[in-house]
């Protein structure tokens, strides 16, 4: 999906806004998500070679059945092969499981035939399907392929020698609804194309071990296990800024002046719009100040922050922005598990853009911290904090939130955002503060004009 700056300071560009009739200033966001490629990693299970017991029989006498003096040889009773155990079978069978490669991705496309799979690194790659070719769960038990559906996750299998042709597909898990509308959008036919060896992550031979109650987790390192999750972050971010839907929304704005970040705040005013996004495009209309219809651009009329839809998270987790991050904890949000991650972005990978009213303008590193829906995901929650602020910029602080929560919009469901608290701290001339609320998600009606200047 595409972003530009509207003249009206697009909610998906800029993240902290503070404008003043002397000197102000705001944050840029420009949106960039290339998608990164991720290799998932291998695993390999160890090989059994099951003992052996020599069956040929041991000479029990001498020649002529005595010893010289003539005294009678026993007979040696050798320990007969004891039969394998259910547990030795099991192993004889895994090392003789024939090899497989694996790919990791989204089903975009599913027929009789054939299928197209969007893997991990964004490529539409189109695979075989035999009457012999297997759907299974994680634990190898068969599905319906009825049952996976455009944007669920899923791992092919195929065989080393021929790649194209899928021997297994494991349906990993069900998308969300907006990943499945997002994964049920068309594919451009001059996008697809067959798999190639670099596309998959390595050879297997079997499926985890099975543990009691369920299959085993895969042996990789935290490290791995964190890279892997925050891929699927970025994976299913991407897949929603692709499948949002064009929609208005009813943005409340209270904003506050101060003179420390933490306060007290005096209120200032109170800022009513309606957003309209439709076809990539955001614009504020309907905008009122205290009640009374605006006479001026808002982002003129003092502190003003945009950018919670879409391009905060995908410029967090973008490859370019190179954050870095580190796994804190878990907590429960909106009733389900988020995982907690700390992470930093240096000033030359940064793209948060502090701009002030006379044209000087800064790009800030930052830190901040990630909630990442284990289930789903999703980012649940995510802040910034500028740091190291130059001396030119004019800035002396500026820090964000934004939470979000599942609404539904044309009968789905969206993660999207509900709040967000934005303040900055100028070098001369005190802080501010906005505190956001995001109200009546509903359809974009076709009837409504909007003119985008």
């Amino acid at each position: 999906m595409a972003f530009r700056r509207l003249k009206t300071a697009g909610l998906a560009l800029v993240a902290v806004c503070v404008a003043l009739p002397a000197e102000g200033f705001q944050a840029q966001y420009p949106g960039q998500y290339p998608p990164g490629q991720y290799p998932p990693g291998q695993y390999p299970p160890s090989q059994y070679p099951p003992g052996q017991y020599p069956p040929d029989p041991y000479p029990s006498t001498y020649p002529g059945g005595r010893l010289p003096g003539g005294i009678n040889i026993p007979p040696i009773n050798l320990p007969k092969r004891k039969p394998k155990s259910e547990e030795d079978k099991k192993k004889d069978e895994k090392s003789k499981a024939p090899e497989f490669a694996a790919l990791d991705g989204r089903m975009r496309r599913l027929g009789e035939k054939d299928m197209v799979v969007e893997s991990r690194a964004g490529k539409m790659l189109r695979f075989r399907l035999l009457a012999k070719t297997r759907f299974e769960n994680p634990k190898g038990e068969p599905v319906r392929d009825s049952l996976v559906r455009p944007g669920d996750r899923v791992e092919v299998r195929a065989n080393p020698d021929d790649l194209e042709t899928a021997i297994a597909v494991v349906h990993l898990g069900a998308g969300s609804e907006a990943e499945r509308a997002a994964g049920a959008q068309p594919v451009e036919q001059g996008a697809i194309r067959t798999p190639e060896e670099a596309d998959f992550g390595g050879v297997s031979t079997t499926r985890s071990e099975e543990a009691e109650g369920g299959a085993a987790p895969r042996e990789s390192s935290m490290a791995e296990a964190d890279a892997e999750i925050l891929q699927d972050a970025r994976h299913a971010a991407s897949m929603f800024a692709n499948g949002l839907p064009d929609f208005l929304v009813d943005q409340v704005t209270v904003r506050a002046n101060g003179h420390t970040p933490s306060g007290p705040w005096i209120p200032a005013d109170t800022v009513q719009a309606e957003v309209a996004y439709t076809g990539g495009e955001e614009q504020y209309r309907n905008l009122r100040i205290n009640g009374r219809p605006a006479d001026r651009p808002v982002d003129k009329t003092g502190a003003w922050s945009t950018g919670e839809f879409v391009t905060t998270v995908l410029d967090v987790l973008s490859p370019n922005t190179d954050a870095s991050f580190k796994r804190r904890g878990d907590e429960r949000m909106l009733g389900r598990t988020a995982l907690i991650y700390d992470f930093a972005v240096s000033q030359a990978n940064s793209h948060w853009r502090i701009v002030l009213q006379d044209g000087r303008e800064c790009m800030a590193a930052y830190d901040g911290r990630l909630w990442v829906d284990k289930a789903s995901s999703r980012v649940l929650k995510v802040e910034q904090r500028a740091r190291q602020l130059p001396t030119y910029c004019g800035a002396a602080s500026a820090e964000s939130v934004i939470e979000y929560g599942f609404v539904r919009i044309t009968g789905q469901e969206y993660l999207m955002p509900v709040s967000s608290l934005a303040t900055a701290c100028m070098q001369v001339g005190g802080c501010f503060r906005n505190e956001l609320r995001f109200e009546n998600y509903r359809k974009f009606a076709a009837e409504s004009k909007i003119t985008f200047e």
